[in-house]
């Protein structure tokens, strides 16, 4: 779980460390797929938000 400040949560604040490093060691083209659940202080589900990361 990420607290959000004013401006919102950082990406680096949102997936672990290991998993930025993998994202970071990808190969030209590749991709992955991640799904961000916002909830709230109750942890009931408010978002879901679903991106991709291309490496370029």
């Amino acid at each position: 779980m990420v607290r959000n400040d004013s401006h919102g949560p950082m990406f680096k604040n949102v997936i672990p460390d290991d998993e930025f490093a993998s994202i970071m060691a990808m190969k030209s083209n590749e991709s992955v797929s991640y799904t961000l659940i916002l909830v709230n202080v109750y942890k009931k589900s408010l978002q879901k938000v679903e991106f991709t990361v291309i490496k370029k």
